[in-house]
């Protein structure tokens, strides 16, 4: 007797599943993310009056700072080193995860997540 439904298609996974090239290439993007993000972080907290002190201007100064600093991102992305994409966002969740979650050895200081974040990402797989 035939199923009623057709199967449905696995998506392709790269390489047949998780090896240790992809795993380095993983590694190597994480980093430049969260350093990214540091760099939104570090904008907004030096330069973030620039177009004003009202609320509505502190929020266009950061839409624009996250619409050029991610340009900027996903441009970095076509460089081979950097080229695993996902890699580079992980790194980039996990800085402002770290940031504004309070994580890291002192909360509120910019530099301190981004050590922290990259030293978490680099010893997770360990």
């Amino acid at each position: 007797m035939a199923s009623v439904c057709p199967p449905v298609p696995r998506p392709a996974v790269r390489g047949g599943g998780p090896n240790l090239p992809d795993a380095k290439q993983l590694w190597s993007a994480m980093p430049m993310g969260s350093t990214y993000a540091l760099v939104i972080v570090l904008l907004e907290t030096h330069q973030g009056t620039a177009f004003g002190e009202g609320r509505l201007a502190r929020n266009a100064f950061g839409a624009l700072c996250i619409l050029v600093v991610n340009s900027a991102l996903m441009y970095t992305g076509k460089l081979k080193l950097f080229s695993l994409i996902p890699g580079m966002f992980f790194g980039f969740a996990s800085y402002f995860a770290t940031f504004f979650g309070g994580f890291g050895y002192d909360v509120g200081n910019p530099w301190a997540a981004w050590v922290s974040v990259i030293a978490m990402n680099a010893l997770g797989p360990v």
